[in-house]
């Protein structure tokens, strides 16, 4: 199991997954580090536009009255 962790690359995203967002977590599951963000920083960035969009559409559902609970933070 830890061999393939290592050597295999992990299975595609969902079709339903912006190709973006697909491509990003690609990059931080890359096997070799240099294909990988630098830092935190550089992840926290590359994720950030992806928030910022869920955030948009939770907040126009819950105005539509699609949601309705308060999503739980930690």
């Amino acid at each position: 199991a830890l061999l393939a962790i290592i050597s295999r690359e992990p299975p595609p995203l969902p079709s339903t997954v912006p190709s973006g967002l697909a491509s990003v977590v690609g990059q931080l599951l890359a096997k070799k580090p240099e294909d990988r963000p630098g830092n935190a920083g550089d992840a926290r960035k590359a994720l950030s536009p992806f928030v910022q969009e869920s955030q948009d559409l939770t907040s126009k559902a819950r105005q539509a009255g699609q949601l309705q609970a308060e999503p739980v933070t930690a």
